[in-house]
């Protein structure tokens, strides 16, 4: 062999050597914006289900506030969470059937157990 051919040989191994080095950094760097690309993408899945979860509670606030245009429900609410009656209503309160009952004789014996 010449030395023409020696340095032609040489040059193209340097030169493949190159190539390969490049193409192996830039599989590298395109494996890691893949990733990136993949977490951001996740974190999208996410902020939608969040924002789904957002507008749901939305959708029922502002239900709620279009109940409040209605006088028969804001009546209700002050019955059944105010306890509010309207005047001349009489008050009738409900006691359990199986609450014991404590008549006379239990309070004394009580306190006569207490001393």
């Amino acid at each position: 062999m010449t030395k023409t051919t020696r340095r032609k040989k040489r040059s193209f191994r340097w030169l493949t050597l190159v190539i390969i080095g490049a193409v192996v950094l830039g599989a590298v760097q395109m494996a890691g914006r893949i990733d990136r690309l993949i977490d951001m993408n996740n974190q999208v899945a996410e902020c939608q289900v969040r924002l789904a979860e957002a507008q749901a509670v939305y959708d029922d606030k502002m239900a709620t506030i279009d109940l409040l245009d209605n006088p028969a429900y804001l009546e209700r609410v002050a019955r059944e969470n105010l306890g509010m009656v309207k005047q001349g209503e009489t008050i009738v309160s409900v006691v359990r059937g199986d609450a014991p009952a404590q008549t006379a004789d239990d309070t004394s014996a009580s306190e006569d157990a207490e001393e």
